[in-house]
């Protein structure tokens, strides 16, 4: 089984390293990646852990980036850690992260009279990979909001906020010898889905950028929005790759679940380049 997109404690997710490698043997994934947002440190600890073991890793991350008006997520594997523009992406993406915590706290104190207090406030500032879901659990917390996906739905800021653009991520990715891969091109988990009129309308605006594959099998796709991104691979001479986008408990969402597919019918062309040996 593959599963090239989870997260950890480093970013969003809740399984320590330990706890997301041991749940990955039990869903008997031998290929996988984790793709943390804006922050490798997690998949560097996983380096470590797997290292002397018979399963296949690649480091990855997921970037929180924008095009025009649109919001993207694109993915980074198999790059150069140590890449100075890399490092320096990932730097800015943390920057504007915490610009954007402190958008969202000073909104809910003028517009909803919720505040935290300093101490609970410099915990969430203090995080690097701080992000809508870490606010969100303060609201559950709390009693304000039912769960993690309705606490980020109360979230819903309308003031402007920082991120990458795609072309930076991509860039970035490239410099570092890795692949960049588009996630969840059709929506994401608790996210509108996009009809294949407006994917295609996006990806004719991304491709230019140097996109290198698109995430067709993903956690919460039907086998016809599968059918669609692969089309669009084939179209394009992208490569296909997949994950569950995994969070552990803050998400229904099961480790190595990528798509309604028959796996026997999956064909992640992105593995081979990966692994090449």
């Amino acid at each position: 089984m593959i599963d090239l997109h989870m997260h950890s404690v480093a970013s969003d997710g809740t399984d320590t390293l330990e706890q997301l490698l041991q749940n990955v043997r039990k869903a008997g994934i031998d290929t996988f990646s984790v793709t943390d947002h804006d922050t490798i440190e997690g998949a560097l600890a996983m380096q470590k852990l797997v290292r002397n073991t018979p399963l296949r890793f690649t480091l990855g991350i997921e970037f929180s980036c924008k095009h025009e008006a649109e919001k993207y997520h694109i993915l980074g594997y198999d790059f150069d850690p140590s890449n100075a523009l890399f490092r320096e992406t990932i730097e800015e993406g943390i920057r504007f992260r915490r610009n954007n915590a402190v958008i969202r706290l000073n909104w809910l104190k003028e517009t909803k009279g919720i505040d935290f207090g300093k101490e609970t406030e410099a915990a969430l500032l203090a995080n690097p990979t701080v992000g809508k879901p870490h606010i969100a659990m303060e609201l559950v917390k709390r009693g304000i909001a039912k769960d993690v996906d309705d606490g980020c739905e109360y979230l819903q800021v309308e003031t402007p906020r920082l991120k990458l653009e795609v072309s930076q991520a991509v860039q970035a990715i490239h410099a570092a010898g890795g692949i960049a891969v588009w996630a969840h091109p059709l929506g994401g988990d608790g996210e509108p889905k996009k009809s294949e009129s407006y994917f295609r309308e996006l990806l004719a605006k991304v491709l230019p950028l140097g996109i290198d594959g698109l995430e067709c099998y993903y956690g919460i796709y039907t086998e016809p929005q599968i059918d669609c991104l692969v089309r669009a691979t084939e179209e394009y001479g992208l490569l296909r790759s997949g994950g569950s986008d995994y969070h552990g408990s803050v998400k229904n969402v099961a480790l190595g679940n990528t798509g309604d597919k028959p796996w026997e019918e999956k064909d992640f062309s992105i593995v081979s380049r990966l692994f090449p040996n």
